[in-house]
């Protein structure tokens, strides 16, 4: 799986605190942030906002098929697609 920093529209301050909390890794992001628990989780130990925790989920997950790279799923967010 791609790193975390492939997600476009994670800042760099935000990428550097889910590094700290070990995830490196869209698949680790989606495997900690994929349920309500997780994201709260992962929430409390970086600060980050569950709303954007989810979006980037989101987006980790259109990352994984094939043909939707980092490009086409920042566009298919900003078009409000989140789920495929």
């Amino acid at each position: 799986m791609a790193s975390i920093s492939a997600i476009r529209a994670m800042g760099q301050r935000h990428a550097t605190k889910l590094r700290k909390a070990k995830v490196r890794t869209t698949e680790v992001l989606l495997r900690e942030a994929s349920t309500r628990t997780g994201r709260s989780s992962l929430s409390g130990r970086t600060g980050i906002p569950t709303a954007d925790l989810l979006k980037w989920a989101h987006q980790a997950d259109m990352m994984r098929v094939d043909g939707i790279g980092p490009e086409y799923a920042d566009l298919l967010a900003a078009s409000g697609v989140d789920t495929i």
